[in-house]
């Protein structure tokens, strides 16, 4: 008797019937998953309102504003020398004059 003849009966019961259609049918469900989650997010976007360039630009501006403040604030109250302490005042009350200016813009622009 072969060798190969006597394991072929074995073969078969080993593996699991249907083993790659589950795997297959696993892999198709993330990918229907992942493109259900990819067209929520396109509807997402599409709802929230689009700002204009301006807008988008304002928006950076008064951004980067807050953050140059909170940097300033930060060192101010690390600061030691006298002359150092009063620069950063300066600057600080030149970032608020140009946030009340952008705020004010701002405002401006929506009774429009």
């Amino acid at each position: 008797m072969p060798l190969n003849d006597s394991f072929s009966p074995l073969i078969p019961s080993l593996i699991p019937i249907g083993y790659t259609s589950e795997m297959a049918r696993g892999w198709e469900s993330k990918s229907v998953e992942d493109q259900m989650d990819n067209a929520k997010a396109d509807r997402d976007a599409q709802a929230t309102p689009r700002l204009s360039a301006q807008d988008r630009e304002r928006h950076t501006r008064m951004q980067s504003l807050r953050l140059s403040r909170a940097r300033i604030v930060s060192l101010l109250e690390s600061a030691r020398s006298e002359r150092y302490r009063a620069q950063l005042e300066r600057t600080l009350e030149h970032l608020d004059a140009q946030l009340r200016e952008g705020e004010t813009d701002a405002d401006g622009d929506t009774e429009r």
